[in-house]
């Protein structure tokens, strides 16, 4: 009488039939940008050819967090890039190495978004007369590259070794930086040298840079006479201070997208000890469609290429290509029967760049990939709380 009694209970109980599923199956189906799921409202990015796969994927997981505590505001979307952009800003000036746009972490920017808020897409993409703010930072590093690559090419000339030769090219004696003692002298050569060849890159080479610059937002701005200072724009790579100077992607602080809904987010990372990231992406995706949220991800991008004949290389190698992005659903491919994950990328709405291993859904900026393939090229794993 008591079996029958639970089983008409159990049965009734659409919740408790809906939690033994997922225990039977750990392949059960959800993905979620379905109605109701926390991707539900969030658009799909494209970072076009600038390294920013880390920053559009925090931007993506934040608005996720935002959407399903409260804010309904859907038609404003974070901004990849600019977060990005104050990101590395910001690392910058702890670290005079970090000179690059390219490359960095979901863990770390998402406390920032979670500090400052972020500019909105919209805001961004309205500067400009076409296009997007990612379409205009790919059109700004084409040219910074273009030039940088003509300087590299002078620098390595045996010519550009010797300080006095570099004099010559100059035409005006070197600047004392620091006092010239015996103790400081080789110093100051060294000093003065690195100020010379920036002098040569300012005067040479970058200075046709500026004024390509200079036609690109004249043609695409629609606010004209910004008051860029394109005579501050540094003369040794500083990809950050290149976007800081130009000053133009930003938004003020009293319209950033911010929430009153604190999270935190727990970085899983396959570096200092075994992890087993199909049980973590598993009992997140678990919590169901009302519960989960978008799992980023750190992994090699090749495997999206290659398919499954992707062999696993070190994190470290060129052969991995590091990519960041979510996974945001999971099913049971008919054919094969195996378990996929659905990867939400930053590649736009295209196909393209995708083996035929995966299914690849147009206009969704999503794919399905094997899920152990994938679980055994995670570096590392973030989960919002």
């Amino acid at each position: 009488m008591l079996k029958a009694l639970l089983l008409i209970i159990f049965i009734s109980n659409p919740l408790l039939a809906h939690s033994d599923e997922l225990a039977r199956d750990a392949c059960s189906p959800i993905r979620l940008d379905d109605e109701g799921g926390a991707m539900e409202h969030v658009e799909v990015r494209n970072q076009q050819q600038i390294g920013s796969c880390y920053a559009h994927t925090a931007a993506q997981m934040y608005d996720s967090w935002r959407f399903t505590n409260g804010d309904e505001y859907y038609g404003r979307q974070s901004s990849g890039f600019e977060i990005g952009q104050r990101f590395k800003i910001r690392e910058s000036v702890f670290d005079e190495d970090e000179k690059s746009i390219d490359g960095g972490f979901v863990e770390q920017v998402m406390p920032l978004l979670l500090q400052q808020g972020s500019c909105s897409q919209e805001e961004m993409d309205g500067m400009f007369n076409s296009g997007t703010v990612d379409q205009y930072a790919s059109s700004v590093m084409r040219i910074f590259r273009k030039y940088q690559k003509k300087y590299y090419e002078f620098a390595a000339k045996e010519r550009f070794k010797k300080i006095h030769e570099i004099e010559k090219i100059v035409h005006h004696e070197p600047s004392v930086v620091i006092e010239n003692t015996a103790v400081n002298s080789m110093r100051s050569r060294e000093i003065n040298e690195k100020y010379l060849k920036d002098q040569i890159l300012k005067n040479n080479f970058l200075e046709e840079g500026v004024v390509e610059l200079k036609k690109l937002n004249d043609r695409i701005l629609r606010v004209k006479d910004l008051g860029i200072h394109y005579e501050d724009l540094k003369a040794d790579g500083d990809t950050v201070d290149m976007f800081n100077v130009i000053s133009i992607i930003n938004c003020a602080d009293a319209r950033k997208i911010k929430t009153n809904v604190s999270f935190r987010v727990k970085n899983h990372s396959t570096e200092f000890s075994a992890i087993d990231n199909n049980h973590l992406i598993n009992h997140e995706l678990n919590q169901g469609l009302k519960g989960a949220h978008p799992i980023g991800i750190a992994y090699c991008s090749q495997l999206l290429g290659q398919g499954l004949n992707f062999q696993t290389p070190s994190w470290d190698s060129h052969h991995c290509g590091r990519h960041a992005s979510m996974v945001v659903g999971r099913r049971r491919n008919p054919e094969t029967n195996k378990c996929e994950y659905l990867i939400r990328n930053s590649w736009g709405k295209s196909c393209s760049g995708y083996s035929k291993d995966w299914t690849c859904e147009k206009n969704q900026g999503s794919v399905w990939v094997d899920s152990e393939k994938l679980s055994e090229n995670i570096h590392d794993l973030q989960i919002i709380r």
